[in-house]
Parts: structure tokens; sequence; C-alpha cells
């Protein structure tokens, strides 16, 4: 049975990923067990499961904390030009999001004997050619997903207080930095949802760290740039101002941001002043609440505190717990290594 300080992680290691378990005084890996590099993972160390996805497969690892390990079980979708991009777990269900047709979102349920993919309902303007759903957020009961690539684009807001029977219930419009924009990592912590993406525009190709509230999904701030070379993959070359935001993971009022040869970055939230977020504001506040937004997002840079590592970027990293953070760090030979650091506040 997991603890509150136990915690499971897939970070890269060389050509692979691993499995980490945080055991609330040591990161250990997990023996045996391996995973595609950039699959999209979800992980309990209650239920004994890692699940993870390649392309239009679903894979389920059992054994995995208790060194038990089982035969993968996996669950193929079959039909639809299916690849999923995104997974979260709760109470025995996996939730799947992707380019998938018609659905975008779905689900299967783990504890049962032979598991088996279920759509559910996304609005219509979602079930086209294109649209996709790269990030979840598990915020109790809600289950929130991020609509990428083509415009318009939306949150769409699951019911999932019982995720057997998870059901829309609201998909407020999602605005967009620019075109093509593909959601990399979204992360809940304190009152905000915070995003890495990336866009295009013209072979313009941008990396944007975003900021939402929590309650209304209403934006708050961001920081753009120039995409770097990690970021632009079509491009190694360096170009003035470039950076990567590859990676954000939360832990109660903490953020840490993973930009590759900038390294890793700290964000205290409680030194945000959050400007007020109402889902309408009427016109007397708008223009109030505009500017706090702004002043809040210019403001935003000079309160993120970073650890460096010379010739090396760091590109992924997860909380342990409020006082470690794990960070992948890769050199020029895409070596990966990890590196526990205590967070000092």
């Amino acid at each position: 049975m997991s603890t509150t300080h136990e915690r499971a992680m897939v970070l890269p290691l060389d050509g692979e990923a691993a499995l980490f378990r945080w055991t609330g005084e040591r990161l250990e890996q997990r023996a045996g067990v391996s995973v595609p590099r950039a699959a999209p993972w979800a992980a309990s160390i209650e239920a004994d499961l890692l699940c993870y996805a390649h392309k239009n497969k679903i894979h389920l690892l059992r054994g995995v904390f208790s060194g038990e390990l089982a035969a993968p079980q996996v669950i193929a979708v079959p039909g639809k030009d299916y690849e999923f991009h995104s997974l979260a777990l709760k109470g025995g269900v996996l939730f799947a999001g992707g380019r998938c047709g018609d659905e975008v979102v779905g689900w299967l349920d783990t504890e049962s004997s032979a598991p088996a993919w279920r759509g559910l309902e996304v609005p219509k303007d979602v079930r086209r050619w294109g649209k996709s759903v790269d990030s979840f957020v598990l915020d109790g009961d809600r289950l929130i997903g991020l609509d990428d690539i083509l415009l318009p684009k939306w949150w769409l807001v699951y019911d999932a207080s019982d995720p057997r029977a998870a059901r829309l219930i609201d998909f407020p419009s999602l605005a967009p930095h620019s075109t093509y924009e593909v959601f990399h990592h979204a992360t809940l912590a304190h009152n905000v949802i915070a995003t890495v993406s990336s866009s295009m525009n013209h072979g313009n190709a941008r990396v944007h760290l975003a900021l939402y509230e929590r309650r209304t999904l209403a934006a708050i701030g961001s920081i753009s740039a120039l995409a770097g070379p990690l970021s632009a993959r079509y491009s190694r070359a360096a170009r003035e101002g470039a950076r990567d935001f590859l990676h954000v993971d939360g832990h109660d009022e903490l953020l840490v941001l993973c930009a590759g040869a900038e390294g890793a970055a700290l964000l205290d939230l409680r030194e945000i002043d959050t400007a007020p977020s109402a889902a309408a504001p009427d016109k007397a506040d708008y223009a109030r609440i505009a500017a706090e937004r702004e002043a809040f997002a210019k403001g935003l840079e000079s309160k993120l505190r970073w650890r460096r590592s010379e010739g090396n970027g760091a590109v992924r990293a997860y909380f342990c717990d409020g006082a470690h953070v794990a960070i992948a760090w890769q050199n020029a030979a895409n070596q990966c290594w990890v590196e526990l650091v205590e967070v000092r506040a």
C-alpha cells in the first residue's frame, strides 16, 4: 500500500524511460521495467500498476511496485487511426486522449478481466479530423482535457466523481497562443493549472509557459519565446532568444519547469498575485483585470529560480514531495540520467 509520501514517475534514461518510486526517503528505479521514451503514462502504487500508450495500443503492467511483474496486458484499439497522447488514472479507470477521430477521449476499466475501450462524449466541434487531446489534469472529481492543434480550441471538463460513468459537463473556449499549438504537459498546483506548449505559424515555431485559474480556467499569464533546438525538432540551429519549455509539474504551491539548456526552474505560486478571474467579467472590471494580468505576466520571468548543469539540458522533472524534485538531464549525445534535488524555500 502507498503512503502520502510515495510517488511514482517515469523519467527518460538513455534511449528509453524508466519507472521510479519515491519512498519518502529515497528514489528507487524499479528493475525490469522500461517504457518508450516519449510514451504517455499513468501509474498507481496502491494498485501496483503502470499504464503507458504507444500509438494505438495501451499497455497495462501489473506488479511493477511489488516486484511480482506479470506479463504485459496490451489493448489495441482497431479499425481507426488511433494515436494516444495522454493518460490519467482515477479509481481503477484509465482515461486516454489523443488523435482518435470522433473519440478523442475514452476510457477502460483496468480492474476488469477484459478491459475494453469506450469513447466519451465530446462537443461536435471536437469530433472532426485532426482534433486531438494531448494533456489531462485531474482536479478532484474533475477530469480536464486540453484540445489541441485545430482552431477553435476548447477545454473539455468531465465530472469523473464516478469514473466509470464520467460525463461531459462543460467545454469553455481555450484561447490559443498561436496556430497549430500542441500542449506537451499540464499540471495542477495551488489554484493554478500550468501548461507548456509549442506552436507553429508560417514556419515560426514558438514555445509557451501558461498559467490558468483553476476554477474558471481563465488565462492568468504566459511567457512565449522562439523555440530552441529541442522544441523545434526540424532544426538544430541556435537562434537568439530561443528557449525550450519541455515539461512542467506541480506540488502544492510549487511548479518546476524544464527548459532544456536553461535548466530547471522552480516557481513558488505563493509569490504571485493571481489576478481576479471572473468567468465573465463585466465591462467595468474588464480593463482592470486585463491590466493586472499583464503586470503579472511581465513579472513571471523574474520569479523563476533556476538550477543549471553546464552543457546539459533539463528535459523532465517531477516532484517527489514538497522538498524533493527528480530531474532528468540530457547531454549532447542524448544520454539521460536522473538527479534528486532538494527544494529549499
